[in-house]
């Protein structure tokens, strides 16, 4: 038997299949990537319905199915931050339904803290400085980011988020943004946003979740485009009279409901003076959370 022959037949047989297997994990990616004539028409709808995109925008092009991620409330450590950001300061504390205050009349500094959504928020009316940074200081991008990041981690003391962006305002305040990520996805919930005026920091919004392991099984989602034309929906019901409204981001991202679920996160000026976050769960295109960013 000539076995050389039977082995290039088999070698042939194998090299065919795999061609084959290549091609069709290539076709099904394919369909899941958003084409150049889907970009085009959704830009289209945008504009016509008075939306603009920033040139800065960079639009998700792949949708492939996801999964679930298991996301849980991080037990805040309250005590230690309340003492590292009052220091010696004696503060008081009230407490309301659902929210806990602590604040100091001396400097105006306060601690806010709502136990529903386990986001503190941190403000004062002058502004202040984590000791050792004020000296100096320069209100500049850099000073902003070097003053933040001091705060993030000797008041709050995470060391997992990273900086995200820098936004000046139309008041001359830096907003930064900055996100923990979980296998290279933000994770929304975890997350901390300073904003930084000449004299100091005058607000922080903290929020923090632990993630684990992906759940359940892969699910379609909707794509960027489809996603878009929620958005549109609705900023037109809920705006219906303005007329500017810029979208400056656009991610696909985690986002707690239920656990975690894959989100758009759409980042939009309005009016060209308040900036948003609106939320649409990727699984059903639905509106799920929306805010103003500081």
């Amino acid at each position: 038997m000539n076995t050389d022959k039977i082995k290039n037949i088999v070698i042939a047989a194998l090299s065919a299949l795999t061609i084959l297997f290549v091609a069709l994990i290539y076709f099904e990616e394919q369909s899941y990537v958003l084409s150049a004539s889907q970009q085009e028409h959704i830009i289209s709808i945008l504009e016509h319905n008075d939306f603009s995109l920033a040139s800065s925008v960079t639009m998700p092009r792949y949708f492939s199915p996801m999964r679930q991620l298991n996301m849980q409330w991080l037990n805040h450590d309250i005590e230690g931050i309340v003492a590292r950001f009052f220091g010696d300061i004696v503060y008081e504390q009230d407490n309301e339904i659902g929210s806990t205050f602590y604040y100091c009349d001396i400097n105006e500094k306060e601690i806010g803290i709502n136990l529903a959504s386990n986001i503190v928020n941190f403000s004062s009316l002058f502004g202040f400085f984590v000791a050792g940074h004020g000296e100096g200081f320069a209100h500049t991008t850099a000073g902003s980011k070097e003053l933040a990041y001091a705060f993030i981690h000797e008041v709050i003391g995470v060391n997992d988020m990273e900086h995200y962006s820098t936004m000046l305002t139309s008041t001359g305040d830096y907003i930064l943004v900055f996100y923990a990520r979980h296998e290279g996805y933000i994770v929304f919930n975890s997350h901390v946003r300073v904003r930084v005026a000449s004299y100091g920091i005058v607000h922080v919004v903290y929020s923090n979740m632990t993630a684990g392991e992906f759940i359940d099984y892969e699910r379609p989602i909707f794509s960027a485009d489809e996603a878009l034309l929620a958005l549109v929906s609705h900023l037109r019901a809920e705006h219906e009279y303005r007329q500017n409204i810029l979208i400056t981001d656009i991610q696909l991202i985690y986002a707690h409901q239920e656990g975690g679920v894959p989100a758009y996160l759409f980042t939009v000026l309005i009016d060209g003076s308040i900036t948003f976050n609106y939320l649409f769960n990727a699984f059903t295109n639905m509106h799920i959370w929306s805010e103003i960013v500081l």
